[in-house]
Protein backbone atom coordinates (compact mmCIF):
# COMPACT_ATOMS: atom_id res chain seq x y z
CA UNK A 1 0.00 0.00 0.00
CA UNK A 2 2.82 2.39 0.83
CA UNK A 3 4.43 1.87 -2.59
CA UNK A 4 1.13 2.54 -4.35
CA UNK A 5 0.57 5.77 -2.44
CA UNK A 6 4.17 6.93 -2.96
CA UNK A 7 4.17 6.57 -6.78
CA UNK A 8 1.26 9.01 -7.43
CA UNK A 9 2.83 11.57 -5.08
CA UNK A 10 6.19 11.22 -6.86
CA UNK A 11 4.52 11.60 -10.28
CA UNK A 12 2.65 14.71 -9.08
CA UNK A 13 5.89 16.24 -7.72
CA UNK A 14 7.74 15.62 -11.00
CA UNK A 15 4.86 17.08 -13.02
CA UNK A 16 4.85 20.23 -10.89
CA UNK A 17 8.62 20.57 -11.22
CA UNK A 18 8.45 20.54 -15.03
CA UNK A 19 5.38 22.80 -15.32
CA UNK A 20 6.06 26.40 -16.38
CA UNK A 21 5.98 28.89 -13.54
CA UNK A 22 3.76 31.72 -14.79
CA UNK A 23 4.03 33.46 -11.44
CA UNK A 24 7.75 33.89 -11.98
CA UNK A 25 7.07 35.74 -15.25
CA UNK A 26 4.58 38.14 -13.67
CA UNK A 27 6.09 38.74 -10.26
CA UNK A 28 9.12 41.08 -10.13
CA UNK A 29 10.30 39.26 -7.00
CA UNK A 30 11.15 36.34 -9.26
CA UNK A 31 12.92 38.49 -11.86
CA UNK A 32 16.70 38.20 -12.22
CA UNK A 33 18.58 40.42 -9.77
CA UNK A 34 20.44 42.30 -12.50
CA UNK A 35 20.97 42.42 -16.22
CA UNK A 36 23.82 40.39 -17.66
CA UNK A 37 27.06 42.30 -18.02
CA UNK A 38 27.72 43.71 -21.49
CA UNK A 39 31.28 44.89 -22.22
CA UNK A 40 31.93 47.41 -25.00
CA UNK A 41 35.01 49.21 -26.29
CA UNK A 42 35.13 52.91 -27.10
CA UNK A 43 37.69 55.56 -27.95
CA UNK A 44 37.34 59.24 -27.00
CA UNK A 45 39.24 61.81 -29.05
CA UNK A 46 39.75 65.35 -27.73
CA UNK A 47 37.70 67.70 -29.88
CA UNK A 48 37.40 71.02 -28.09
CA UNK A 49 39.98 73.39 -26.63
CA UNK A 50 40.28 73.22 -22.86
CA UNK A 51 38.35 75.90 -21.04
CA UNK A 52 38.62 76.61 -17.35
CA UNK A 53 40.53 78.52 -14.71
CA UNK A 54 44.12 77.61 -13.84
CA UNK A 55 46.06 78.83 -10.83
CA UNK A 56 49.34 77.64 -9.30
CA UNK A 57 50.15 78.08 -5.61
CA UNK A 58 53.65 79.16 -4.48
CA UNK A 59 54.22 75.56 -3.33
CA UNK A 60 53.60 74.25 -6.88
CA UNK A 61 50.05 72.94 -6.63
CA UNK A 62 48.21 73.41 -9.91
CA UNK A 63 44.45 73.98 -9.54
CA UNK A 64 42.20 73.59 -12.57
CA UNK A 65 38.60 74.69 -11.98
CA UNK A 66 35.52 74.96 -14.18
CA UNK A 67 37.00 72.52 -16.69
CA UNK A 68 34.93 71.97 -19.83
CA UNK A 69 36.30 69.58 -22.44
CA UNK A 70 34.66 67.77 -25.34
CA UNK A 71 35.41 64.40 -26.91
CA UNK A 72 34.15 62.57 -29.99
CA UNK A 73 33.20 59.01 -28.97
CA UNK A 74 33.71 56.15 -31.44
CA UNK A 75 33.74 52.36 -31.38
CA UNK A 76 30.93 50.30 -29.86
CA UNK A 77 29.49 53.60 -28.57
CA UNK A 78 29.24 56.64 -30.85
CA UNK A 79 28.44 60.25 -30.05
CA UNK A 80 29.90 63.10 -28.02
CA UNK A 81 31.05 63.47 -24.40
CA UNK A 82 30.87 66.82 -22.56
CA UNK A 83 33.21 66.71 -19.56
CA UNK A 84 33.03 69.15 -16.63
CA UNK A 85 35.21 69.13 -13.54
CA UNK A 86 38.23 70.21 -11.56
CA UNK A 87 41.76 68.92 -11.02
CA UNK A 88 44.59 69.40 -8.58
CA UNK A 89 48.14 68.43 -9.52
CA UNK A 90 51.36 68.64 -7.52
CA UNK A 91 53.83 69.89 -10.13
CA UNK A 92 56.78 68.70 -8.00
CA UNK A 93 55.69 65.03 -8.10
CA UNK A 94 53.68 65.13 -11.33
CA UNK A 95 50.73 63.45 -9.62
CA UNK A 96 47.19 64.61 -9.06
CA UNK A 97 43.50 63.89 -8.99
CA UNK A 98 40.51 65.10 -10.93
CA UNK A 99 36.75 64.68 -10.66
CA UNK A 100 33.53 66.00 -12.09
CA UNK A 101 30.49 65.21 -14.18
CA UNK A 102 30.00 64.18 -17.75
CA UNK A 103 27.19 63.99 -20.30
CA UNK A 104 27.45 61.50 -23.14
CA UNK A 105 25.09 62.25 -26.04
CA UNK A 106 25.08 58.96 -27.93
CA UNK A 107 23.69 57.89 -31.30
CA UNK A 108 24.85 54.26 -31.38
CA UNK A 109 24.04 51.51 -30.46
CA UNK A 110 20.92 53.61 -29.74
CA UNK A 111 19.95 57.23 -29.16
CA UNK A 112 20.22 58.35 -25.55
CA UNK A 113 22.41 59.94 -22.93
CA UNK A 114 24.62 58.82 -20.09
CA UNK A 115 24.77 61.19 -17.12
CA UNK A 116 27.95 60.44 -15.21
CA UNK A 117 30.15 61.33 -12.29
CA UNK A 118 33.84 60.61 -12.69
CA UNK A 119 37.13 60.49 -10.81
CA UNK A 120 40.62 60.10 -12.16
CA UNK A 121 44.25 59.83 -11.15
CA UNK A 122 46.84 61.84 -13.03
CA UNK A 123 50.51 60.93 -13.42
CA UNK A 124 53.60 62.31 -15.13
CA UNK A 125 52.53 65.96 -15.36
CA UNK A 126 52.90 67.78 -17.74
CA UNK A 127 52.52 64.79 -20.12
CA UNK A 128 49.38 63.55 -18.35
CA UNK A 129 48.82 59.86 -18.02
CA UNK A 130 45.24 59.66 -16.83
CA UNK A 131 43.19 56.76 -15.45
CA UNK A 132 39.49 57.54 -15.05
CA UNK A 133 36.37 55.79 -13.82
CA UNK A 134 32.90 57.02 -14.79
CA UNK A 135 29.68 55.86 -13.11
CA UNK A 136 26.61 56.64 -15.23
CA UNK A 137 22.84 56.38 -15.48
CA UNK A 138 21.19 56.26 -18.86
CA UNK A 139 18.23 57.86 -20.60
CA UNK A 140 16.56 57.06 -23.93
CA UNK A 141 18.00 53.82 -25.33
CA UNK A 142 20.11 53.51 -22.17
CA UNK A 143 17.15 54.04 -19.77
CA UNK A 144 17.51 51.92 -16.64
CA UNK A 145 21.04 50.83 -17.50
CA UNK A 146 23.90 51.23 -15.07
CA UNK A 147 27.11 52.01 -16.90
CA UNK A 148 30.73 52.08 -15.72
CA UNK A 149 33.46 53.36 -17.98
CA UNK A 150 37.16 52.81 -17.33
CA UNK A 151 39.41 54.93 -19.52
CA UNK A 152 43.07 55.79 -19.90
CA UNK A 153 45.51 57.34 -22.33
CA UNK A 154 48.34 54.82 -21.83
CA UNK A 155 48.78 54.36 -25.58
CA UNK A 156 48.77 58.13 -26.20
CA UNK A 157 50.40 59.94 -23.25
CA UNK A 158 49.94 63.67 -23.45
CA UNK A 159 47.49 63.34 -26.34
CA UNK A 160 43.73 63.61 -25.93
CA UNK A 161 42.91 60.08 -27.11
CA UNK A 162 41.50 57.79 -24.44
CA UNK A 163 40.75 54.09 -24.81
CA UNK A 164 37.87 52.90 -22.70
CA UNK A 165 36.21 49.75 -21.49
CA UNK A 166 32.46 50.17 -20.97
CA UNK A 167 30.47 47.90 -18.66
CA UNK A 168 26.68 48.01 -19.08
CA UNK A 169 24.10 46.34 -16.82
Amino acid sequence: MRKLLFLPILALALACEEAPNHQADADPLFAPASRPLMVLNAVETFDQPYTGDITVTPSGILHMRNIHNGFVVSGDLEGYNHVYGQAMIDTRTGRGEASGTSLYELTSPGVGTLECTWKSKLYDYPVFLQYAKYTCNGTGYFEGMKVKIYGNNDANPGVGIYAGLVEVR
